[in-house]
């Protein structure tokens, strides 16, 4: 999560792929504990509607499951 940048819904579609297989969690962030579902394309969906995409940064690390694409 440290890599991820925090995307819109607009971003999300030109720039990233879902997998289709995810689980769900919690996270401690800031205090509070959010809910979340992580799909394996690296994309952290929170139920408040926030999302965390991994992108660049994390896919240069060699996130095997990176599905960002930054396109033309």
């Amino acid at each position: 999560m440290e890599k991820g940048q925090w995307v819109d819904p607009q971003n999300l579609h030109n720039h990233y792929a879902s997998t289709g297989c995810s689980v769900k969690g919690q996270v401690m962030q800031g205090g509070q504990i959010r809910s979340f579902t992580f799909d394996f394309g690296g994309i952290v969906y929170f139920d408040d509607g926030e999302m965390l995409a991994c992108g660049k940064g994390c896919c240069n690390d060699n996130f095997a499951f990176c599905s960002f694409d930054p396109g033309p």
